[in-house]
């Protein structure tokens, strides 16, 4: 119940909620106006226009969003033209239609914000080759839309001056949100009773999630001049916020221990459960952070949040006097450094809570390197070329390009045969579900028709109860706004607000044939749906498992790639962390692509499923190699002047090695090397050096002795450092028995 609250109000207090509104406002404003003065119907393209540019919008950074639009409202004039031109010849009208499915589907290789613009363009011009949707005169209805496109993008730029800082607020609100959730279901790792292949499922699809809000949020806050430019309070604030969310996420990810050896050695004691137990709380404040932030409120940090360390710390010293001895003193190092893991958190929180009420004391050490925060921005070609490239059935979106056009014509062949009425709605929910992967079209697919099922019985009941024009209005508001919210969010509502918001405004532009409309766009949306799924399964599909090894390889080349400027770092004095930082963004890119590969794969016919359980494994692995190197990262960041380099050089050649070993699986079989994996790291004589000294220490010295009992923090960390050492090559090593063979399994 309480997450289900949580949701509702991240929801409300975000972005999509505030888009919805706006957009809603823009349609009905006009509309209203214009149905008073009896001229709805003639110009019903001006708010049909503001609709298909605002729901092609996505959140980004001003000027990028500014240019999008402008390109959205030509290329909506010019394409409704053409298609409103070609219609009064059938076969003409079949080649442009094809032709522009082809287009405005290959745009896609532009981004997220193209691929909204190419289906609005698309459905514009399934509209105008429609004479009873678009009647009278081509050139004036394709002008009507253009005015309604610019009309929203007056809208977009008045509210965007009014709150320059209200969509950065809203996603950085999120992101945080989102940090929590991944950190409560970190939390679980340290409880008795758990699940660890369900935590690590979980995981999986949070990062996932976070990887594609944090690329967006990076965008909107690197490329709005008034953050980077300027030098209030307020802006400098937001910018500290986006760099504490990225430094959030290395810590919640950071899993430097080994889980199942701490149990082993202190389940009975009920410690773990006890840091499990505060790190869930700490995940609970930032979810009220993240809202806060969201709703531009401010917090009052409670006294819970250093209590509750202090309870942990407590626990801590009283279990370390008790029973640490000489043969458990490195599981007391791995337990400390869990506590020292949970009190950086706690110190994040904290600052997060300064945050909110806008604390110049965070600024006084906050300093802005304009120049290296551009290296993090997504790389983005816009160039001709790119196009041109992708003009081939090696490429995925050319294929689905294909697949789209292939299936307009079907559509619009079926809807010219038999006369369908309202046919434009068949080839509509054929854009619509068509997706670049099966899976993603298919669960388009049955939120469609499953929505529109659901939307067109909620109609009938409206209309049957409300018998004047005053109600039928309201729920058309509410219908629109729903459309508008949730488009981005959960099509199978936006489904169900479109369906009430075309049904209800048929309503009152056709009050008699409301029943045999329902019936029509039930109809034409199974059609549509139907031509949409046989397309994706039939005609050039693209197979998650066919993409599988090319997200594995990204993926262990990442993971190398990050390993190695870590050790860069340990090994030299002047190295610049900026270049670790990139490399630490790879990874995490990588491994949601690599998650989001496998999620969508799961959605694939079972035949089209081979390798399912090594590609689940590679994942799993894959995940715990990035936790553990980011918790090495760490080390190396913070003391890299503190050791010898060649305390580590022989353990870092040959797990650089094992890397490769693991690249070199994954190489086409005339191009891959003969290698074999070595399993065992060399002792560290160093450590072995220490921890001896530190066990005799402990054995001729009474527990009373406060010196005796206490571990000193370069011990803790220096142990810790080999321990991860141990465990990424532990795990490569699991890497390197799953990818032995793969590509002949291919």
């Amino acid at each position: 119940m309480a997450k289900t609250i949580t949701e509702f109000k991240k929801f409300i207090t975000g972005y999509n909620w505030y888009a919805g509104v706006r957009l809603a406002m823009a349609v009905m404003l006009p509309s209203i106006v214009l149905y008073h003065y009896g001229l709805l119907i003639p110009y019903l393209l001006f708010p049909f226009g503001i609709f298909m540019l605002g729901i092609s919008d996505t959140p980004g950074a001003f000027q990028r969003r500014i240019g999008a639009l402008l390109i959205g409202i030509v290329a909506l004039f010019f394409i409704g033209l053409i298609a409103g031109l070609s219609r009064e010849l059938f076969w003409l009208s079949v080649i442009i239609l094809m032709l522009l499915g082809i287009i405005c589907s290959l745009v896609g290789i532009y981004g997220t914000r193209m691929t909204n613009i190419g289906n609005s363009c698309l459905i514009a011009a399934i509209f105008f080759m429609d004479k009873h949707f678009v009647p009278g005169h081509i050139l004036l209805n394709a002008t009507y839309m253009a005015v309604g496109g610019i009309f929203y993008f007056i809208v977009f730029i008045l509210s965007y001056k009014v709150k320059p800082y209200k969509l950065i607020q809203q996603m950085l609100g999120e992101n945080i949100i989102e940090g929590a959730n991944l950190l409560a279901v970190r939390s679980q790792f340290y409880f008795k009773e758990r699940e660890e292949k369900a935590i690590v499922d979980k995981i999986m699809r949070e990062q996932v999630i976070l990887r594609e809000q944090q690329e967006q949020l990076r965008e909107i806050v690197l490329k709005t001049r008034e953050l980077t430019n300027e030098s209030t309070i307020k802006s400098r604030m937001f910018l500290m916020m986006f760099l504490e969310c990225i430094d959030l996420f290395e810590l919640i990810i950071n899993s430097q221990q080994n889980y199942k050896q701490l149990h082993r050695s202190f389940d009975d004691i009920g410690i773990l459960e006890e840091f499990g137990e505060y790190i869930a709380y700490l995940s609970k404040e930032l979810q009220e952070i993240g809202l806060a932030v969201q709703g531009g409120k401010k917090l009052a940090m409670p006294a819970e949040i250093e209590e509750g360390f202090k309870k942990c710390q407590k626990a801590f010293y009283q279990l370390r006097a008790q029973t640490m001895n000489a043969e458990n003193m490195e599981q007391f190092i791995m337990l400390r450094q869990s506590l020292y893991a949970i009190q950086d958190l706690m110190e994040r929180v904290k600052r997060f809570y300064l945050a909110t009420s806008f604390d110049k004391r965070l600024l006084n050490d906050f300093q802005l390197n304009n120049e290296k925060l551009q290296l993090f921005l997504p790389k983005q070609v816009y160039g001709f070329q790119m196009l041109w490239d992708n003009f081939s059935l090696k490429s995925g979106m050319f294929r689905h390009a294909i697949r789209v056009a292939i299936a307009l014509m079907v559509g619009y062949l079926i809807a010219h045969i038999f006369d369908f009425e309202h046919g434009y709605w068949i080839m509509m929910t054929t854009v619509i579900v068509l997706k670049p992967s099966y899976s993603l079209a298919r669960q388009k697919n049955i939120n469609r028709i499953s929505g529109t099922v659901v939307g067109a019985l909620i109609s009938l009941i409206i209309i049957y109860f409300c018998k004047t024009q005053p109600p039928l209005f309201i729920f058309l508001c509410i219908g629109t706004l729903i459309a508008s919210s949730f488009s981005r969010v959960n099509y199978f509502i936006y489904a169900i607000g479109i369906t009430i918001m075309v049904v209800i405004s048929f309503g009152f532009l056709s009050p008699n044939g409301i029943d045999e409309v329902l019936l029509i766009r039930l109809v034409n949306s199974v059609i549509g749906g139907v031509i949409g799924y046989l397309a994706s399964r039939l005609i050039l599909p693209n197979w998650e498992n066919k993409l599988a090894h090319g997200f594995m390889v990204e993926m262990i080349e990442a993971n190398r790639k990050y390993f190695s400027a870590t050790m860069h770092v340990f090994t030299d004095k002047t190295a610049d962390l900026t270049e670790l930082k990139l490399y630490r963004k790879n990874v995490f890119i990588a491994l949601a692509n690599l998650s989001d590969n496998f999620q969508r794969m799961l959605s694939d016919p079972k035949k089209q499923r081979q390798n399912l359980q090594k590609i689940l494994a590679f994942v799993a692995t894959s995940h715990t190699i990035s936790s553990y190197l980011v918790g090495l990262a760490l080390y190396a960041e913070r003391t890299k002047n503190k050791y010898n380099p060649e305390d580590f050089s022989e353990t870092a050649k040959l797990i650089a090695y094992n890397f490769d070993v693991v690249y070199n699986n994954l190489l086409p079989k005339g191009n891959a090397k003969n290698l074999t994996i070595n399993a065992y790291l060399p002792k560290n004589k160093k450590l072995v050096e220490l921890l001896d000294s530190q066990r005799q220490l402990l054995s001729n010295t009474s527990g009373s002795d406060g010196s005796a009992i206490s571990i000193r923090k370069t011990i803790t960390d220096y142990q810790t450092i080999n321990s991860l050492f141990d465990l990424i090559n532990t795990v490569i090593c699991e890497e390197a028995k799953i990818t032995e063979g793969f590509n002949q399994a291919l």
